[in-house]
């Protein structure tokens, strides 16, 4: 078969691929939603013309557009190996799988390389009566599964163009060693790392209990933070990255866990008030604390260092003159 006659088939064919990747790749991220899987990138591409043909030729292939597995190819870069084996459980059970490589099994252990996982699937028969399926029997897709750190070291790997230890230079090949045994460590640890805090945000919720009172003592992090957050404001919206905002905002002040609970309790019986006031001042009936708002306003009201931080900051702002009738309700309360 001549490059002409392969370039028209490859047309022929090319409406085929791009409804195959387009649905399964549908598919799959809503799989990963679903599951609540994050991932770093995930990756669809149809192999070109010329990278096919090259391919047919280099393979000595008879039959290539049947022979040839990653006309459509997709690739998911998630966060840790135990995701890698998640997404593997997930495409079982969602596709028909053909054939399954886990590269690392490749390796001896005086050898070093990338670590991937390389999947052929093809649509079940059971969806080819869809409409969006129809036409599409026997298409394969590949897909290519790693984590961060094994495609870091591939991309490495590959820009050194070195395909196993005997091609690099014998004074060079224990560092290549060392660091693929890094990679492999690091994914390792990062995946313990996880599952410790997993653990350890776990053990701190059920000692609260929503009763934020069982966090007075605690250190102030990130994850208790968090447990504070859901615990005393559980129908706000919530968001990692205020959170992590926040939390820097009160360790410059060096405020504790303590400072914190104590205004949410002194907050708490005028809420609603507090809230209903910043609205009728800004004429905006659409604000809604989040929780991090939530927060911000206990301290504004209930907290002297954290009330003069934030007159630096809007003394002369007409937030602040809000802010001045919050702490005044408080302190009408308390009298």
């Amino acid at each position: 078969m001549n490059k002409d006659i392969f370039s028209e088939r490859y047309s022929e064919y090319y409406p085929f691929f791009q409804r195959l990747l387009m649905n399964s790749y549908s598919v799959i991220q809503d799989q990963l939603i679903n599951a609540d899987i994050q991932y770093l990138n995930f990756e669809k591409r149809i192999k070109t013309v010329d990278s096919a043909f090259e391919k047919f030729i280099r393979k000595s292939y008879q039959d290539p557009f049947s022979q040839i597995e990653d006309f459509c190819g997709l690739r998911i870069i998630c966060h840790y190996p135990s995701d890698v084996e998640r997404i593997i459980s997930l495409l079982r059970n969602e596709f028909t799988i053909l054939s399954e490589e886990n590269t690392q099994a490749r390796l001896k252990p005086n050898e070093f390389g990338y670590r991937s996982t390389h999947m052929i699937f093809v649509i079940p028969d059971g969806w080819l009566a869809a409409p969006e399926y129809r036409g599409l029997k026997g298409f394969k897709v590949e897909v290519q599964i790693r984590t961060i750190l094994m495609h870091a070291w591939a991309e490495i790997q590959h820009k050194f163009a070195y395909k196993s230890a005997s091609q690099v230079p014998e004074d060079f090949q224990r560092i290549f060693f060392r660091l693929s045994a890094k990679f492999e460590e690091a994914d390792e640890q990062l995946d313990k790392l996880r599952d410790d805090l997993l653990t350890y945000r776990s053990n701190v919720l059920t000692s609260t209990n929503e009763n934020i009172t069982a966090l007075r003592g605690k250190p102030l992090n990130l994850d208790t933070l968090t447990v504070l957050l859901d615990a005393a404001y559980p129908d706000r919206d919530k968001s990692a990255l205020a959170n992590s905002d926040m939390l820097s905002e009160v360790m410059e002040l060096s405020l504790s866990m303590d400072d914190l609970i104590d205004a949410i309790i002194a907050q708490r019986p005028i809420i609603d008030q507090l809230e209903e006031m910043e609205k009728e001042e800004l004429d905006n009936g659409e604000i809604n604390w989040i929780q991090v708002g939530a927060l911000r306003g206990a301290l504004d009201i209930a907290n002297d260092v954290y009330y003069a931080a934030r007159e630096k900051e809007y003394g002369d702002t007409p937030y602040f003159a809000i802010l001045e009738r919050q702490r005044e309700l408080l302190k009408g309360r308390k009298k």
